[in-house]
């Protein structure tokens, strides 16, 4: 009796154990929610039955591609009811799409130049990197129409929320430097310099710095940065403490010349006077 009693725990224990040592390879890439736009829902990548990698969302436990073509599609990345992500569909370069959940309807964003790594909000707009003049720079689809958002400096790593676009830029002297764009107001704002700010987000308006395992909240919220119409520029890897700082900006102070009082302004006027006597 206890044996089989045994038997019938042990069995599903294998068979579960076997199931899932056997579909690991096959996940490439499963995207998780990090805000509450929709949490019941998982997006992801893997390779199909035609060879190529296909992306996916699941939804009630229930898996559905949306995309089977013979070209690869990768890098998903979904807010609220929409799924971007690019496929090889233009002579091997990547290109952007947009899915939308609610009405079942694709969107191809890009057909030309090679673009990678889109990140979409819920209202369904997208950013990606697209490779423009020998440089990675940042897009902007705002559902009816395709916007460059940088030039010049190697810009990558973009992320979107609400009203503000974050990115990263790599300047001359090799040092990146992270940046929030308002799109109301049509302008960017830097943010802070140091390695953490190549991999910048906006996560529920507040600014994260760092990759996976290192990430660090920003000392401004986004809105922050646009109210205060600040522009802070400390190295996120010497800030030093709030001590470091007051001294620094006594040695500033020591540097602003004296007040300038009324009897300075008499005695020089006495002096000028005698001069011209003179």
């Amino acid at each position: 009796m206890f044996m089989n009693i045994v038997k019938s725990w042990l069995i599903p224990i294998i068979v579960s154990i076997s199931l899932f040592l056997g579909l690991r390879p096959v996940f490439a890439q499963i995207v998780t929610p990090e805000s509450e736009s929709n949490d019941t829902l998982l997006v992801g990548s893997e390779v199909e039955k035609n060879a190529v990698m296909q992306v996916y969302y699941v939804s009630n436990g229930e898996k559905h591609f949306i995309t089977g073509s013979a070209y690869a599609n990768e890098s998903p990345d979904f807010a609220g009811d929409y799924i971007t992500w690019m496929g090889q569909a233009v002579n091997g370069n990547w290109q952007v799409f947009l899915y939308d959940l609610s009405s079942g309807t694709t969107t191809q964003i890009t057909s030309s130049g090679n673009n990678q790594n889109p990140k979409v909000s819920d209202r369904g707009e997208v950013v990606w990197e697209g490779w423009f003049f020998d440089s990675w720079q940042i897009f902007n689809f705002d559902g009816m129409k395709i916007t460059q958002l940088t030039s010049g400096d190697t810009s990558v790593n973009p992320g979107i929320e609400g009203d503000y676009i974050i990115y990263a830029r790599k300047d001359i002297t090799g040092t990146w430097r992270s940046a929030v764009y308002s799109v109301s107001k049509n302008r960017a704002v830097d943010v802070t310099t140091g390695i953490a700010s190549k991999y910048p987000k906006v996560r529920n308006g507040k600014i994260i710095l760092g990759g996976q395992g290192s990430e660090k909240e920003f000392g401004l919220n986004a809105d922050d940065l646009f109210i205060l119409d600040l522009i802070p520029l400390t190295t996120t890897e010497s800030a030093g403490t709030k001590e470091d700082q007051a001294t620094e900006s006594a040695e500033v102070d020591n540097e602003i010349p004296e007040t300038v009082t009324e009897d300075d302004i008499f005695e020089e006027l006495n002096a000028t006077e005698l001069r011209s006597g003179e």
